[in-house]
């Protein structure tokens, strides 16, 4: 959820960085900040420029509560890529594809 809103959230190991939908922070209201820009590569190929930033959002998953810096971009059918820039806070993770599960690894050392 974002600001009582329930989205749709994409995890994609080979994004970058984090990525919010540009309609969706129209929407809410979420307070955005420009930076130099960069251009961001999509599936197929295609090219999108974003020049503004979500600094410090928050986004809901259950229980779970992250603050992170978004990229704005527009995207038509996901509202929110969570990248490397966020899986990279977690540490270990185990990934099941079959039964499409993402555990952390726990790891005990004595």
């Amino acid at each position: 959820m974002i600001r009582g809103q329930r989205v749709t959230i994409q995890i994609d190991s080979g994004a970058t960085h984090n990525f919010i939908d540009s309609s969706l922070v129209a929407r809410r209201g979420i307070s955005t900040k420009e930076f130099e820009g960069l251009d961001v590569e999509i599936a197929g190929g295609k090219t999108l420029p974003y020049l503004r930033k979500a600094p410090r959002s928050t986004v809901s998953m259950g229980n779970y509560n992250m603050i992170d810096d978004f990229n704005i971009v527009y995207m038509a059918e996901i509202n929110v890529v969570l990248g490397v820039q966020w899986l990279n806070t977690l540490g270990t993770i185990s990934t099941n594809y079959q039964t499409m599960e993402l555990g952390l690894v726990i790891a005990l050392y004595f």
